[in-house]
């Protein structure tokens, strides 16, 4: 029995969507959902936006499969929450994106924690 829950636990994590680590992952989440075939994205920032430690913010570049560019940007309130998509030429006007995990050398660790709260086993 104890082997069976341990394997069913395992599954879940495993299978369990795990948070974005980077804003290019979020990007990308996006596209994807509003059907956007890309080739890459690339952030610019000048060098006030870079040396800001409290809200990030960034010009973005999707390079689209078909050889286009979309230009637009990302701002994030606190680094990484809060954070708003603009690329207009896609149809994308200030599309709310998800908080990035916040440890992002440990994936595991953040889905092991999230599928136990579902369970209802911690707070």
């Amino acid at each position: 029995m104890l082997v069976l829950l341990c394997g069913t636990s395992a599954g879940l994590l495993l299978s369990a969507p795990r948070a974005p680590r980077t804003h290019r992952e979020n990007i990308a989440a996006v596209l994807a959902r509003h059907g956007v075939a890309f080739q890459s994205i690339t952030f610019t920032q000048s060098f006030e936006e870079s040396s800001e430690l409290d809200f990030y913010r960034a010009q973005v570049q999707v390079y689209a499969s078909d050889g286009s560019v979309a230009s637009g940007w990302i701002g994030c309130e606190d680094r990484d929450r809060v954070c708003f998509l603009e690329l207009r030429a896609l149809g994308i006007v200030g599309e709310r994106l998800p908080d990035l995990a916040d440890d992002p050398f440990a994936p595991w660790l953040a889905r092991a924690q999230a599928e136990l709260k579902r369970l209802g086993l911690v707070r």
